[in-house]
């Protein structure tokens, strides 16, 4: 039977309920807000190949190099982010012990872990060229893409001793080696991309 006060010969419609703040903002804007969650490291260099590369290929190069090695890189960290509860829960039980024997493990699996996806990244390489990539970008993108490999291993063991130093209520030092690690970005995007020494 259908509900009172609707009559039989009309079809009753459902209405789809969404969130309030889901129109609040243009699709446009909500994506935009998740690339911006991508990192300042990897804002500041686009934006230093972005004004370098008077021709399209170069720019195409990195950003399709970046784009395949997020995927690494994300997994990894994903890994790590755990360690912050698992640290929190054995400070507040004042468990020292516990807080060393996590440190510990913590650094085998970021080293395997780190080699690991090296090795993988590594290999993807060879297989850049099967992505539908014009033969240039894949060419300038292959070189670029190992480097980046290359960066997974110290990059996954400083995000283990960020998330234990998150774990333990020390932020300071993991604010301190951002902001560093962007200045010296900056510095070295200006000498090696824009080839300010030559």
């Amino acid at each position: 039977l259908p509900p009172r006060g609707v009559r039989r010969d009309r079809p009753v419609r459902h209405q789809v309920l969404r969130p309030a703040h889901a129109h609040s903002f243009p699709r446009r804007q909500r994506t935009d807000a998740a690339r911006h969650r991508a990192g300042p490291l990897h804002r500041v260099g686009a934006g230093g190949e972005g004004h370098s590369s008077s021709a399209r290929p170069e720019l195409a190069a990195a950003a399709f190099a970046n784009s395949v090695f997020m995927l690494s890189m994300i997994f990894g960290i994903g890994i790590f982010i755990g360690v912050t509860p698992i640290i929190g829960q054995a400070l507040g039980k004042n468990n020292d012990s516990n807080i060393a024997g996590i440190i510990k493990n913590g650094i085998v699996l970021s080293l395997i872990l780190s080699v690991a996806l090296f090795l993988i990244s590594y290999t993807v390489s060879f297989f850049l060229s099967y992505m539908q990539q014009p033969e240039e970008v894949y060419q300038l993108a292959t070189p670029y893409y190992r480097l980046l490999a290359f960066s997974l291993i110290p990059l996954l063991i400083f995000m283990l001793f960020k998330q234990v130093g998150e774990g333990l209520g020390n932020t300071i030092v993991a604010m301190i080696a951002t902001i560093a690690t962007n200045v010296l970005n900056i510095i070295l995007n200006w000498i090696l991309i824009f080839g300010k020494l030559g």
